[in-house]
């Protein structure tokens, strides 16, 4: 085992390893999946929900339809730089999406499931915006957003094996089953873009404003959480992914557990019933959860049952968890036989992820976790000076992998006394002695 400079260790099998500055998060995810394949052999990317049951589509069945959808988008003009918007809840279709757009070096703009269809608009006009993804059940309701551009409807069986009824034929728009059925001539892979911007996120400290990240901030991300992650197995385990991912957390969540090779359960709304039968059904060793839904979870009585033992993590970003609602916690996962504890982290948005965690290789109650590798926490007074440990004051965030900055906003991010590039994030908090974070009032 070796260790970085930040000690975390480096897992053995060396499945993710740090990205390339130029390298697309499509390329990333392709080397990913050759050392993971290599090893054992083709694995599912992710399974989702087909009736009453669960569809496995392989690896090498999405890298097939992420290579038909790119030659679609590139077949309707869609160049390098133009946005792409998906009204989509996490589904097969949106991981298809993000890979196929990032090839031909588009921007994908994921926006929160179930926006109003006015806000929507204003989101297209704003981003300018050239095709749109969304779901079959939504195309009354979102009309008049999906007729300003391209439109595409998703049905709930494209990834279902067919239990459900065929998406019907849908006027003006074009069916997404359509076009991972029929083969267009391959299109060449962007490549050296790994500093331009891949997904527009919402702000978490802005609603009004969009987050431009890089294909090397998601990338460098997935890196860092792999760091902090308990060894799985690809052919038994699960991530469980249930976090909308039109912002950091959520999209990160979602892009590591499908480069990590983690097999997630992509379950497009969240219903503590199902993740319920979820956890039961399957070896789900992974679930990343905000707080809102951690509670919901275990509010539910068929979520405390013996399937609950596989799990390993249990990793929760966002404040508003108190010390007495995470012992409960702990001690329902110690009672139906999890060895998991609740492991906080902080991060935004435009930090693209969470940048401290107490994972299994830095716990500490009562704190939000250690840095991440390559991410230094800076606690500044109001004339932006940094503080001594144990002194509150506003958490800065500096290292690479940030933001490149906000949608119209031709500003650089701000950069610390060393020329490192650093995210004020207005929260209040402090430094240990051990250098973990420690959120005031969170």
């Amino acid at each position: 085992m070796r260790a970085t400079a930040d000690n975390y260790i480096i897992p053995r099998e060396g499945f993710l390893v740090p990205p390339a500055k130029r390298e697309s998060l499509y390329e990333y995810l392709l080397a990913c999946r050759g050392r993971i394949a290599a090893v054992r052999g083709d694995y599912a990317a992710f399974l989702t929900p087909a009736g009453d049951t669960y569809a496995e589509t392989p690896m090498s069945a999405l890298l097939r339809d992420v290579e038909r959808l790119a030659a679609f988008l590139a077949a309707r003009g869609l160049r390098g730089g133009d946005v792409v918007t998906a009204a989509l809840p996490v589904c097969g279709q949106l991981v298809a999406l993000l890979l196929a757009a990032n090839k031909l070096g588009l921007v994908l703009h994921p926006v929160p499931p179930g926006r109003a269809c006015e806000a929507l608009l204003c989101d297209l006009r704003r981003t300018g915006s050239r095709m749109l993804f969304f779901p079959a059940a939504e195309r009354e309701r979102l009309r008049a957003a999906a007729a300003q551009v391209l439109s595409v409807v998703c049905g709930e069986s494209d990834y279902g094996a067919g239990e459900a009824e065929p998406t019907p034929p849908v006027g003006p728009y074009t069916r997404y089953a359509d076009i991972i059925g029929q083969p267009l001539p391959p299109v060449r892979t962007v490549q050296g873009n790994g500093t331009a911007d891949a997904v527009l996120l919402q702000s978490e400290t802005d609603e009004t404003r969009l987050v431009r990240l890089s294909s090397y901030a998601c990338s460098l991300k997935a890196y860092q959480y792999y760091l902090t992650d308990l060894p799985h197995d690809t052919r038994k385990d699960h991530a469980l992914c249930v976090l909308p991912c039109s912002d950091g957390p959520g999209f990160a969540a979602l892009f590591y557990a499908v480069c990590s090779g983690f097999q997630p359960i992509l379950l497009p709304r969240f219903d503590p019933l199902r993740v319920s039968a979820v956890m039961r059904r399957f070896r789900v060793a992974e679930l990343r959860a905000a707080p809102a839904l951690l509670r919901a979870l275990f509010a539910a009585p068929e979520f405390k049952s013996d399937g609950l033992r596989h799990l390993r993590m249990l990793f929760c970003t966002g404040g508003g968890l108190g010390a007495d609602e995470i012992r409960c916690f702990d001690e329902t996962l110690a009672a139906c036989g999890s060895v998991a504890r609740v492991c906080l982290g902080y991060g935004k948005t435009e930090t693209a992820g969470a940048v401290t965690s107490c994972c299994w290789q830095h716990f500490k109650p009562g704190t939000v976790g250690f840095p991440l590798a390559g991410v230094r926490i800076q606690i500044l007074d109001a004339r932006g000076r940094a503080l001594p440990r144990g002194v509150v004051g506003e958490i800065a965030v500096a290292g690479e992998g940030l933001m490149s900055g906000w949608l119209a906003d031709d500003g650089a991010v701000p950069a610390d006394p060393a020329g490192v590039c650093r995210f004020c994030t207005g929260d209040r908090g402090f430094l240990d002695e051990e250098g973990y974070l420690v959120r005031e009032n969170a």
